[in-house]
């Protein structure tokens, strides 16, 4: 089982929390004391042990302290092939729901869901491993047994063996057979017994439902009344309100003609705003215009004065230009002269170079004609032989199957031998056999055969289920192997691994020639490397020159030649590149003193231009209105504006004297109070309503006598219950007198357990602790460091270790059934910091593939726990 989470609504301190537990590992439940974290433990019994028709004191215990609310608790886990939602609720407003998602979905309620789930449980959970692996808080928490089915299953396999089979002798079997009419494999009643016991609990839910029914009737009853009482207060209300709406409403729409009227005389302050603004601006544009003629004419004096200054200078620049542009010239001639030689010195290098690169890319090319020839070979090896590792692999194990199986059959098949001591006529399946006196023959008995002896005595031998078995099996092993040599393309298993070991050769030779490849193309093609050949064989022939260089000194000279041509290109280029540079700083100066000139003159011309352009602007602007009528309508757009700011300030001052903020949250109360109690009444008639219609659907008509018939109907089937529960107590009793015969036999199994809580042990005690169990799988002593001790004589601290680790070992053995969940509660309060780090590593160990659920107020206590989700519940 794997609890997903949890959720507790108005359980004893928590108003509402949800806790989600990881489902493989550690999940830490940390918080205060009295924050709800032992309440996760109790919550998780009562959801799935306690219905919610219980009145019960653990289930009072957990109510509200204060609040008339029932408590509730959804929890969400998988146990076995189930995944389920299951919620309840006791003492106040009672509910059961149930979700199952898987293997099918089923959603049930009441006691139905109930009863499902103990099903569930009954079917998927060991009860007795379920509470072995549980410690809380103020409980003893230093032993347990585990003595329980799940653990005995998984321990049995383990050790490699079964509790049941051949080895039962018949009484035990039918004693179990017994048993097992009555009780499941891990314990749990069978499903008959189970919807047997369901029918009584229907039964008894179905006197306790009348019973409800009955006390529902008055309570309506009672319920009707009341409301009609409440419904006369609640008309008296929804009066008043509606009377403090109307004055709240006729108030506020006395506010807004206020907020009109302010609105409107800000438009009128606006409009006059802007009459001011535009006579300012057509006053500042004629102060503007008369200045801005007054700055052209200035700045047309200055421009023709600079002009007359920056003539001569233009000329003498001119001059220098042209002089270094003819030493240019020069030097630039001599430069290309220079450079032919350059040229022809790289030819006579390039030559020489080829000749020697060219010997070296036909050794190249050699080595990969080569490579490509051994790779051509070993590829055809590999065509020719396509068996593969796997499929020998796969041969070879059917091979040793089938060897098992004839040797199987060889030493447990029943076998016939035959001695010849006078001649006979002996036929064996029809087939007449060659025998003679002294001759000895066996046969194997795999299947059915007849033998006849002088046509008198006639012999038929059947084998037995296991030598059919056994011969089915050598059959079969050898149909297997044929089957894969035929698709491997094989007549045996030895061809098939000649065939593999010559793959392997050409593979490895496949392999290196490649590697050689690789090495000489490195990322060219062959193609590439004849064509790099054809290149340099060509540039070679071409070189008919090299004559001139002399030999056999010929690389040295025409490197020195090369040198001394270089030298002098980089000599004339850098004295070209001097005299280039002072020709562009001269064209650069004169073109900036032309640019300037013409800039200047630009200037000029634009100068003249404005001046004109504004002294006509200024005399038609006189014209259209002269300057003493623009500064007097400034006046009067002034004043106008002056008036409206005034009349907004007085109509602004009378709407704030209304205070319409207050206004309009007066009315909005009252609208909202109004429409409360109007909605209180429409939910007080429904209610009404519905409950007069269903007294008079219902009523307490025939309820007495239906509940007379319930009552009979439940004694009937709780006394036939009570019967065949004694008959179930008496066979499980009888076989658990037999099983307790067998405690010696079952000791095989308990090393795996031993060595299980060992290996955790070392973790936190040293490399050279053992354990001894007891025959509860107890721990009896503990060893360590030579000494042995009893438990009892240990610790108080070493002691609640060994109590979590043997729970801890339990649970990771058990974990592939799904066993159960570990839940601490408030545990290690007796271990120093240096035990709590290994502890921490232990559980952090033992975790895996099991659910370890940790509950504290003392988070520190577990901080050495790896990897663990930790929910805080502060």
């Amino acid at each position: 089982m794997r609890i997903h989470r949890i959720r507790l609504q108005d359980f004893r301190g928590v108003a509402d929390r949800e806790i989600h537990f990881a489902l493989d590992g550690v999940t830490i439940v940390e918080g205060p004391n009295e924050a709800g974290k032992t309440s996760v433990a109790e919550a998780i019994d009562l959801v799935l042990g306690v219905p919610d028709s219980s009145a019960a004191q653990r289930v009072k215990a957990v109510r509200p302290v204060g609040r008339d609310v029932g408590p509730r608790v959804e929890i969400e886990l998988s146990t076995g092939p189930y995944h389920l939602v299951l919620a309840k609720r006791w003492l106040q407003q009672r509910e059961t729901t149930l979700r199952i998602t898987a293997p099918r979905l089923e959603q049930l309620v009441g006691r139905e869901a109930h009863e499902r789930v103990e099903e569930i449980l009954a079917e998927t959970l060991d009860a007795d491993l379920w509470t072995a692996l549980r410690l809380q808080q103020g409980r003893e928490l230093a032993q347990a047994s585990f003595d329980t089915p799940s653990l005995a299953r998984a321990l049995d396999l383990a050790s490699g063996g079964s509790s049941a089979g051949a080895r039962e002798d018949d009484l035990l079997v039918r004693i179990h057979a017994e048993r097992e009419l009555y009780w499941t494999a891990g314990g749990k009643p069978r499903v008959d017994r189970v919807e047997r016991a369901a029918a009584v609990a229907a039964a008894g839910d179905r006197v306790a439902l009348l019973e409800q029914r009955l006390a529902e009737v008055d309570a309506q009853t009672e319920r009707v009344g009341t409301l009609g009482r409440q419904l006369v207060d609640l008309e008296q209300q929804r009066t008043a309100c509606r009377a403090e709406h109307e004055v709240a409403d006729e108030a506020w729409r006395g506010a807004e003609a206020a907020q009109r009227d302010v609105e409107r005389a800000e438009q009128v302050h606006r409009a006059a705003s802007a009459r001011r603004t535009l006579a300012a601006d057509a006053l500042a544009r004629r102060d503007e215009l008369v200045d801005d003629l007054a700055a052209a004419a200035t700045e047309l004096e200055k421009l023709i004065a600079e002009r007359e200054r920056t003539a001569p200078g233009l000329e003498a620049a001119a001059a220098r230009a042209d002089r270094a542009a003819a030493d240019a010239a020069a030097l630039e001639a001599e430069l290309s002269r220079a450079r032919g030689g350059l040229e022809s010195a790289r030819a006579d290098v390039a030559a020489l170079r080829a000749l020697d690169e060219l010997v070296e890319w036909r050794g190249r090319h050699e080595r990969i004609v080569a490579a490509e020839s051994a790779m051509a070979e070993a590829r055809s090896v590999l065509a020719a032989h396509p068996v593969t590792e796997d499929a020998v692999e796969a041969i070879e194990q059917a091979h040793l199957r089938l060897a098992a199986a004839e040797a199987r059959l060889q030493v447990a098949g029943a076998r016939i031998t035959a001695v010849v001591h006078a001649p006979v006529d002996l036929r064996v399946d029809g087939t007449s056999e060659a025998v003679f006196v002294g001759d000895e023959r066996s046969w194997i008995v795999s299947d059915r055969r007849t033998i006849d002896v002088d046509d008198r005595v006639s012999f038929v031998v059947e084998p037995g289920d296991g030598a059919r078995d056994l011969a089915r099996g050598v059959d079969h092993a050898r149909d297997e192997l044929v089957d894969l040599c035929r698709l491997a393309g094989v007549a045996s298993h030895a061809e098939a691994r000649a065939q593999l070991d010559q793959r392997r050769q050409a593979q490895l030779a496949l392999d290196a020639a490649r590697r050689e490849l690789d090495r000489d193309l490195g990322d060219l093609t062959p193609a590439l490397v004849a064509r790099r050949i054809d290149e340099l064989e060509a540039a070679a022939s071409a070189a008919s020159d090299l004559d001139r260089i002399g030999a056999p000194g010929t690389s040295s000279a025409a490197r020195a030649a090369l040198d001394d041509a270089e030298r002098a290109v980089r000599r004339l280029e850098a004295s070209r590149d001097e005299h280039l540079a002072e020709e562009r700083a001269h064209r650069a100066a004169l073109e900036e003193a032309r640019l300037e000139d013409r800039v200047l003159d630009a200037r000029i011309d634009q100068a003249r231009d404005a001046a004109a352009r504004l002294g006509e602007r200024l005399e038609a602007a006189r014209a259209a209105a002269p300057d003493d009528e623009l500064r007097a309508a400034l006046a009067q757009a002034t004043a106008a504006t002056d008036d409206a700011a005034a009349e907004e300030r007085r109509l602004a001052a009378a709407l704030a004297a209304l205070e319409p903020d207050g206004l309009r949250l007066r009315l909005d109360n009252a609208r909202s109070a109004l429409d409360r109690v109007e909605a209180t009444i429409s939910a007080a008639e429904d209610e009404r309503t519905r409950l007069v219609a269903a007294l008079e659907v219902h009523g307490d008509q025939g309820l007495a006598s239906e509940l007379d018939a319930a009552r009979t109907a439940f004694e009937h089937l709780r006394r036939e219950h009570e019967r065949h529960e004694a008959r179930a107590e008496a066979a499980r009793l009888l076989a658990d007198t037999f099983d307790a015969r067998r405690t010696e036999a079952r000791q095989r199994y308990v090393e795996p357990f031993r060595l299980q809580i060992e290996r955790l042990g070392r973790i936190v005690f040293g490399a050279d602790v053992q354990i001894e169990l007891d025959d509860e799988l107890r721990i009896a002593r503990r060893v360590l460091g030579g000494t042995a001790l009893d438990f009892d004589q240990l610790s108080v601290g070493a002691r609640e270790q060994l109590g979590l680790l043997s729970r801890l070992a339990c649970a990771s053995i058990v974990s592939a059934d799904g066993g159960a969940p570990v839940i601490f509660d408030d545990v290690l309060g007796y271990t120093d910091p240096e035990r709590l780090r290994t502890m921490g590593t232990a559980i952090a160990a033992a975790s895996s593939g099991c659910q370890v659920i940790i509950l504290t107020c003392t988070p520190g206590r577990y901080a050495h726990v790896g990897d663990a989700r930790v929910v805080s519940l502060s």
